[in-house]
């Protein structure tokens, strides 16, 4: 996580950063090769870094795939449009 740091604040600042969250149990049945202890630890980390950063926003990730879908373009929808498009 600290390389990921360092490496963040050289890389242009997006308008939004969309954390697609689950519980680690509902992780854990998409990608059973990580272990459930380290779901936890990443999953924690993650809210706590999206939690410092005010263009970050937080999806519940085990809805159904088209109210995840949805919520993600309803985020995107309601930014404020601050540059001018081509």
């Amino acid at each position: 996580m600290s390389l990921a740091r360092i490496f963040f604040r050289f890389l242009p600042k997006p308008d939004l950063i969309i954390f697609l969250d689950a519980a680690p149990e509902v992780l854990l049945e998409r990608k059973q090769e990580v272990p459930l202890e380290a779901l936890h630890r990443s999953r924690t980390r993650y809210l706590e870094l999206c939690s410092q950063n005010i263009r970050c926003t937080v999806v519940d990730a085990s809805a159904p795939l088209a109210t995840v879908i949805a919520e993600v373009e309803k985020r995107i929808a309601n930014l404020p449009h601050k540059r001018e498009h081509d």
